[in-house]
């Protein structure tokens, strides 16, 4: 009796399983340039700048703005740790420093209306 996980046929003859057996890796692995080396015909790869060309990346106001303004202390550390775009900060500080100045003047009414 043989293995019965072993497709039939002996990997030493032709059209028999492919050296390794079915469900290996292929030669040099996953990843590995094909057998033979890259096509000389195949285009270089090209990469996205990581930046504007134009300098860094300005980033959005707004957005900054929404996030320190509605998130409070999580939105505004959160902004300041993962935005790149000095634009991005400031609006979350602004909009940070707004909803601190509005909270206080809520604050101000509701204890003067009692």
């Amino acid at each position: 009796m043989g293995n019965f996980n072993q497709p039939p046929g002996d990997p030493n003859q032709p059209g028999g399983p492919p050296p390794g057996g079915y469900g290996a890796p292929p030669p040099g692995g996953y990843g590995a340039p094909p057998p033979g080396g890259p096509s000389p015909y195949a285009p270089p790869m090209q990469y996205a700048p990581s930046t504007t060309p134009g300098g860094p990346i300005p980033g959005s106001f707004g957005l900054g703005f929404a996030a320190g303004f509605f998130g409070g202390c999580i939105g505004f550390i959160l902004v300041l740790a993962i935005a790149k775009g000095a634009e991005t900060k400031r609006g979350a500080k602004i909009g940070f420093i707004v909803s601190i100045v509005i909270g206080a003047i809520f604050r101000v009414i509701a204890s003067a209306s009692n």
